[in-house]
């Protein structure tokens, strides 16, 4: 970055000042337990850190996608629970527009970028045993029944198919 023609320079050409502050230093490697020495650019010291946020995906250093799934439920709740606030069954939002603002706000906050982070799942071969991302798509449909539930002012023991059913939802 310092060296001559480096990107320092190209920055400096370009009108395009980076900020060293918003710079992150992550190793991928899958051994946590080795030490990683902190970055120095420009009397900057960059520590090493296990995750970091670029274009609103959070990568960690065994790019496991960990650290974003739980980004993603965390927004996702965070979302519908404003839903449910403003929809209450007697004089709250009605359950179409409250449908509208889940699957208009909440859902592409939630699922933002999930073809990368999330393996759909499948059955390999002539296996019983089902694989992929199972437990973030438990996740994502524990978050999903919370928004019907507040759409349609149900009671908490039905089921979520019907929800899904009576709301015009994909599972």
């Amino acid at each position: 970055m310092e060296r001559r023609n480096g990107a320092f320079a190209w920055s400096k050409d370009h009108n395009s000042k980076f900020k060293l502050s918003k710079f992150a230093l992550l190793d991928f490697h899958y051994n946590s337990s080795t030490e990683r020495p902190p970055l120095k650019l420009r009397n900057t010291l960059i520590p090493p850190s296990r995750s970091h946020k670029f274009l609103g995906v959070v990568i960690d250093q065994s790019l496991r996608w960990n650290a974003h799934a739980a980004h993603a439920m965390a927004k996702g709740t965070a979302y519908t629970m404003q839903i449910s606030r403003i929809s209450s069954a007697n004089k709250g939002l009605p359950a179409s527009l409250a449908r509208r603002l889940y699957l208009a706000v909440a859902v592409p906050k939630m699922m933002y970028t999930v073809d990368v982070w999330c393996t759909p799942p499948y059955s390999p071969g002539s296996s019983k045993r089902t694989r992929g991302s199972l437990g973030v798509i438990a996740k994502i449909s524990r978050v999903q029944r919370q928004a019907l539930l507040a759409i349609t002012g149900a009671f908490r023991t039905t089921a979520t198919d019907v929800l899904e059913v009576y709301t015009h939802t994909l599972p």
